[in-house]
């Protein structure tokens, strides 16, 4: 496989990364919160955890920041010269 040639800017960095990752936290961190802090005394805190209404929701903005993380990962791994651990030959990825 021939590396791919990525000039400094196109070469993601934290502060990208921390762009992409900072909304999903400001959204869903207080809200998973005050889940957790509501009386859950007659079933266990994991499925407490199962029955919120938001749960699905919150998986879906998880995949797809996911997706956008992987793509940064492959990116610094060809800048890098080395192989991706997210190659599209794995399907997990």
């Amino acid at each position: 496989m021939t590396p791919l040639r990525l000039s400094a800017p196109s070469v993601p960095n934290t502060s990208n990364v921390r762009v992409l990752i900072w909304p999903l936290l400001a959204k869903w961190h207080p809200a998973v919160m005050q889940h957790e802090a509501q009386p859950h005394a007659d079933v266990s805190k994991v499925e407490h955890e199962r029955r919120w209404n938001r749960a699905g929701e919150l998986r879906d903005a998880l995949e797809k920041l996911r997706g956008t993380l992987v793509l940064y990962a492959d990116i610094l791994a060809a800048a890098c010269e080395i192989p991706s651990l997210h190659s599209r030959s794995h399907p997990e990825a």
